[in-house]
């Protein structure tokens, strides 16, 4: 969404970015669940503009605020996309 170090703030590419996610992920063959860090600053309000723009869309999201995402994302099972290189460099998932 934007680069992101501490704390979130929105940037006019924001809600662009997460319709053409809707759009390509419009019909899901797997749970599409938001996992945002709660200890950034700002997440509960993105958390916020996701649910808002699914609900609009019809979109079947999830979006959670958790305190150590990186853990959930590589227990989780599913298919993850991810910029954070902890996820990426994770091998066992």
């Amino acid at each position: 969404m934007s680069s992101v170090h501490g704390s979130y703030r929105h940037v006019v590419e924001t809600e662009q970015a997460l319709i053409w996610i809707g759009r390509y992920l419009a019909q899901p063959q797997f749970p599409i669940i938001w996992y945002l860090d709660k200890p950034v600053s700002n997440s509960g309000t993105l958390a916020s503009n996701i649910r808002n723009l699914a609900g609009e869309n019809h979109w079947p999201w999830q979006v959670e605020v958790v305190f150590n995402p990186d853990m959930v994302l590589k227990k989780s099972g599913f298919p993850v996309i991810s910029s954070d290189s902890s996820i990426l460099d994770d091998t066992t998932t």
